[in-house]
């Protein structure tokens, strides 16, 4: 079922299920309509506690993105958020421009955990952009296929707020004002606060029913935040996955690279398309199995592996955890030509994203990953 077909009982029982899944919600927001009040302290101390809010509501990757965060200098956190704060306000608010802002900021370069805090700073006019949701977006629509990611934004923030503006209208009951008992039917509001549907209220309604969080007729299943802030693409978790990954690398159908050593063995895995190739098509971090991607066309080598990856449904800088590269260089601000990275958290992880789409394998003098240590992720 389309999202905008989804009737007015079915988003106030998801927005219900969201609430009570997702506890915390109204409390971050309440620190966000702090900051984004008239004269309001706009310090260090106050955005980094906010911050820590914004992430640990938004699932377990939360904590790294805030680590990245709090790694970055004081005068840029303070003048980004101030930036999207006053992009955020006024009779204009500009969504993009607010999301922009906070770019500078390590960890809010992706529309993720942008959107989060902008979500959050801005309820009635901001949703969340994760994966779950873009990907239904990009799958569903073939306008929303063709779209920018910032274009997609847009659109579904349109969309939240036409729906809440509609839900308001039809004076339709929060999910704070339900009881269990009441979600058979619906219930007009007494208090006109209490149907004051924002887009944030929306966004989180269509979550919840892509999740099937609810028996309103969601899509797929889940008892976790942490879809939030990871793709589809990147769910290999359960051993049966793990089994289907493992046998489908066998499909000659799929491309081949190849896993060599970087020359500083605590440095890197670098990512090959032969082994005795001088150049690299993409490299991990041993550190933080960062998988940094290099851009198209670099000298060198005839391959472009977010191309590939593109070609098989998924585009690699539409992942929630995507960070395009500074200046062309990886996450250790080191080499050249990188189009940018997404965080697997570790070696094996980032070998088992690979796995999804090439028939991954170890050059014969790569002691450590081993074709059978491959084989076995």
């Amino acid at each position: 079922m389309p999202l905008h077909h989804l009737t007015d009982h079915q988003l106030q029982c998801c927005h219900y299920k969201h609430l009570h899944k997702v506890p915390g919600t109204r409390a971050v927001e309440a620190v966000g309509r702090t900051l984004m009040a008239p004269g309001a302290v706009i310090s260090h101390t106050n955005l980094l506690a906010f911050s820590r809010d914004v992430c640990r509501w938004g699932g377990r990757t939360g904590a790294r993105v805030f680590w990245r965060i709090n790694t970055s200098p004081a005068i840029n956190i303070v003048s980004s958020f101030s930036n999207a704060i006053k992009h955020l306000g006024g009779i204009s608010p500009n969504l993009l421009h607010a999301k922009t802002s906070l770019a500078p900021i390590s960890g809010l370069g992706s529309f993720s955990y942008s959107t989060k805090h902008l979500r959050m700073l801005a309820p009635e006019l901001s949703p969340v952009l994760d994966g779950v949701i873009d990907h239904y977006l990009v799958t569903h629509s073939d306008i929303y296929a063709r779209t920018p990611i910032g274009g997609r934004y847009l659109g579904y923030a349109d969309f939240c707020r036409f729906k809440a503006m509609q839900l308001t209208t039809n004076n339709v009951t929060l999910g704070d004002f339900l009881t269990p008992d009441h979600l058979g039917e619906l219930t007009k509001t007494v208090k006109p606060v209490e149907c004051k549907w924002t887009a944030a209220d929306v966004d989180m309604a269509c979550f919840a029913w892509l999740q099937g969080w609810c028996n309103c007729g969601g899509a797929t299943t889940s008892n976790s935040r942490e879809p939030r802030t990871e793709s589809k693409a990147a769910k290999v978790d359960s051993s049966t996955d793990r089994k289907q990954a493992s046998e489908a690398q066998n499909n000659s159908s799929k491309p081949i690279i190849f896993l060599a050593q970087d020359h500083k063995l605590d440095t890197a895995v670098t990512i090959k398309e032969a082994c005795d190739s001088r150049w690299n098509n993409a490299w991990i971090c041993r550190a933080h199995g960062s998988l940094d991607f290099k851009n198209e066309g670099v000298r060198g080598t005839t391959r472009y592996l977010i191309g590939e990856i593109r070609a098989q449904g998924v585009d690699v800088t539409h992942d929630p955890d995507w960070e395009a590269s500074h200046d062309g260089k990886t996450c250790h601000q080191d080499g050249s030509n990188y189009q940018g990275r997404i965080y697997k958290r570790t070696v094996e992880n980032a070998v088992r994203y690979l796995k999804q789409f090439f028939d991954v394998r170890a050059c014969p003098d790569n002691v450590t990953e081993t074709q059978v240590w491959i084989d076995a992720l």
